[in-house]
């Protein structure tokens, strides 16, 4: 494994020459004991080099990240509001593109991500240069636990309870960890000058007709950064 790969957590060749009864059985001790084994080669908690997330990867398991701006959390809140129940929830997700996203403030609740029909997210930047301004020289964290949550829907996986944390990701810029996803070809970014710009227009004047039932933070954030695009 190059140390490239490493970094980005892509896809890592990883090969086994054993028995199907002998990798059956690896698989088995990794399932029952991965806690003790990520724990003991782990020092401390952390998934940056993309280690985990190979051993995810070749077991088949799901990572779940949830991701946040906020640092040293032991515990993900239930504080969010289910799109479809509205009870208070935590979300995560197996995606990580998309949690790098998440790692945003309140003030900037501006997300234009989505799967597509090839698997993969794409980024759709809706003003000029938006990912590096909403991300660029952002530090980020990404949490991943191994309590048992509900898939809501897609990729997204939800709690009704607060989650304990089991690892995090310190991520120092989160612009320069989505460029990185983008040249593994994880994500898919649609810059503002590729987009046809009668769709442009049209997302614009849609925000303008539409930002006052959102309240005045992003009213603020919707006026600096589409002011000028308006007709």
């Amino acid at each position: 494994m190059s140390a490239s790969q490493a970094e980005h957590g892509g896809s890592i060749p990883l090969t086994c020459s054993m028995s199907p009864q002998a990798s059956y059985r690896l698989r088995r001790l990794f399932q029952s004991h991965r806690s003790l084994i990520l724990l003991q080669l782990l020092s401390p908690r952390s998934l940056k080099n993309g280690f985990v997330r190979a051993l995810y990867q070749l077991w088949g398991e799901l990572m779940l990240y949830h991701g946040t701006i906020v640092g040293g959390l032991c515990v993900i809140r239930a504080n969010s509001i289910s799109h479809t129940s509205g009870k208070q929830v935590a979300y995560f997700t197996e995606d990580r593109c998309y949690a790098l996203v998440c790692c945003r403030g309140r003030g900037e609740n501006f997300v234009t991500i989505g799967l597509r029909e090839d698997g993969k997210q794409h980024y759709f930047e809706r003003f000029p240069n938006q990912m590096e301004i909403l991300y660029g020289g952002k530090r980020g964290y990404l949490y991943s636990t191994e309590a048992h949550l509900q898939n809501s829907s897609g990729h997204t996986w939800k709690s009704e309870l607060d989650v304990p944390v089991f690892l995090h990701e310190v991520v120092d810029d989160v612009y320069s960890e989505l460029l990185k996803e983008e040249k593994v070809g994880d994500l898919i970014v649609h810059r503002y000058l590729e987009i046809d710009p009668v769709e442009q227009k049209m997302h614009a004047n849609h925000i303008k007709e539409h930002m006052a039932e959102e309240g005045e933070v992003m009213r603020q954030f919707y006026l600096a950064h589409f002011g000028a695009l308006w007709d």
